[in-house]
This record gives structure tokens, sequence and C-alpha cells, in this order.
């Protein structure tokens, strides 16, 4: 009987230390599986960065031509005002002349 004790005893420390190392298998099993989801989640996120990122990216590059497009044509415009703006004053300083030399030629008639 003593001899029964003693293997009940060890057998049930046998399952006591199985149901602690199951236990601890499940744990574990269930934190890999919460761990798999979590990677599957980021991966998925990163994905979809990199997705957004591709659009901005394609996105500035299209406004930077945009702007330099832009740019440019504002630059033409600015020396073709710049010209005209030369050519009147020209045109004034001319038409000046004229009027000094008519305003001369009134005055000689007149005497």
């Amino acid at each position: 009987m003593v001899e029964e004790e003693c293997i009940s005893s060890e057998l049930r420390g046998i399952l006591e230390e199985f149901a602690r190392i199951r236990n601890a298998y499940v744990a574990l099993k269930a934190y890999c599986e919460i761990r798999e989801e979590a990677a599957s989640m980021e991966k998925e996120q990163v994905g979809k960065m990199r997705e957004n990122l591709e659009k901005l990216s394609a996105t500035y590059l299209l406004l930077e031509k945009r702007y330099k497009s832009t740019v440019e044509k504002l630059q033409t415009e600015t020396n073709e005002l710049r010209k005209v703006n030369e050519e009147l004053k020209e045109q004034c300083d001319h038409l000046r002349l004229v009027n000094v030399d008519r305003g001369g030629d009134a005055d000689q008639s007149k005497e």
C-alpha cells in the first residue's frame, strides 16, 4: 500500500508537471498566434504606407513639374513685360521729342 501511495504520488507529480508543461505550451502557442497576427497586420499596414508613399511621390513629382513650368512661364512673361515697358519708354521719349519739336515750330510760326 505504501508502494501504491508512492507510485500514486509520483504519478500525481508527473501529471501535475505535464499539466504545467501543457499550460505553458498552450500559452506559448497562443502568444505565437497573436504575434503572427500582429506581424501580419503590421505587414499590411506597411504595404498600405508604401502605396501611399508611392502616390505621394508621384503627386509631388507632378506638382514639382507644374511648379517649374509655371515659374518658367512667369519668367518669360516678366521678360516680355520688361521689353514692352522698355519699348513704351522709348516711344514716350520719342513722343516728347516730337512734342518739343512741334512746340518749337508753333512758337516760330507765331512770330
